[in-house]
């Protein structure tokens, strides 16, 4: 079972990715993140930490991109 502490906000999964809030959810909807659904509620969502820190680990470095 998922931690908690394993789950992170939009605004929080945004800051990690250094991108906006608007920019997570528009990879949410893209199927790009997946998401945790909470309680029922439709808005109620979290990101796992490791799907952030998976995407972090597939992004290019800003040194091998040029």
């Amino acid at each position: 079972m998922t931690d908690d502490r394993d789950l992170l906000t939009v605004p929080e999964a945004a800051l990690a990715l250094g991108c906006s809030g608007p920019t997570v959810r528009r990879l949410i909807g893209q199927g790009v993140i997946p998401v945790v659904q909470l309680g029922g509620h439709r808005h109620a969502i979290r990101i796992r930490r490791d799907d952030v820190e998976r995407m972090l680990e597939s992004r290019p470095s800003p040194r091998t991109a040029a």
